[in-house]
């Protein structure tokens, strides 16, 4: 499911240890409803840690009239730390899209552990460049990737960021509960392109729904594609080649 690093795509790697400890320690608790915004775009710096629910990076709304969303947030995950770490802003929008909480932190806790002793600038510094590789690698997968890849690969790397894909068990639970159209959000697909993948997949038995939950086989990933897994059944990426100029 990667093609060029070692994040996975799609939803961002928790927090290490260190930063979450720091949030826990120092934020203050809040209960935050689906829908609620957390941060709008090009807003000054705000950080937040997920401890309940899940929330998205949401783009190009305003360009497209359809929002897009760049990466999964989980609980065990900080929004705004980019940001935050080095003063800047981006156009990105930080919305809930399930009920949940979050510790609330000021940018300046943040720095100033950054300039404190003890490696905490490092641990920072990794975790924020693993997910913007998550970031690329989602960018990249729905750019070189059929829709049914793009679909497959999601799954496979929400099941792999929540210990999901278990060996030996005949259904993996998908773990996050979305919709056909928040689906299609994160893998550049309308909301019918889904619902014909997913019905393709219950007619072939790859996929069933029980109430609420989303189950797949695991065959379903045997021809999904990864650099360090070196599956020969992976159907491989087909990159976008430049026109030839025969002149």
């Amino acid at each position: 499911m990667r093609q060029i690093f070692t994040s996975l795509p799609y939803v961002l790697p928790a927090d290490p240890p260190e930063i979450a400890a720091l949030y826990r320690s120092r934020g203050t608790e809040r209960s935050v409803k689906k829908g609620e915004t957390l941060k709008r775009g090009g807003e000054d710096a705000k950080l937040f840690f997920l401890t309940e629910g899940l929330a998205a990076y949401f783009i190009a709304e305003e360009l497209t009239g359809r929002p897009k969303v760049l990466g999964l947030l989980p609980p065990g995950r900080a929004a705004g730390d980019l940001t935050a770490a080095i003063e800047n802003r981006c156009n990105v929008h930080t919305k809930m899209i399930t009920d949940g909480k979050v510790l609330v932190l000021p940018a300046s806790i943040l720095t100033e552990a950054m300039r404190s002793e003890g490696g905490f600038a490092e641990v920072l510094v990794r975790s924020v460049i693993a997910k913007e590789e998550c970031h690329i690698e989602g960018m990249v997968a729905n750019f070189t990737l059929p829709p049914e890849q793009r679909l497959k690969v999601f799954f496979q790397s929400a099941l792999t960021n929540e210990g999901g894909c278990v060996k030996g068990e005949t259904w993996w639970r998908i773990p996050y509960r979305l919709s056909a159209e928040l689906l299609g959000e994160i893998v550049n697909l309308n909301r019918v392109s889904v619902a014909k993948i997913l019905s393709t997949w219950f007619r072939e038995d790859l996929a069933k729904r029980e109430g609420a939950d989303l189950f797949v086989r695991p065959a379903l990933f045997d021809d999904v594609y990864d650099w360090l897994a070196r599956n020969e059944r992976a159907a491989k990426p087909v990159w976008p080649q430049p026109p030839r100029n025969d002149d």
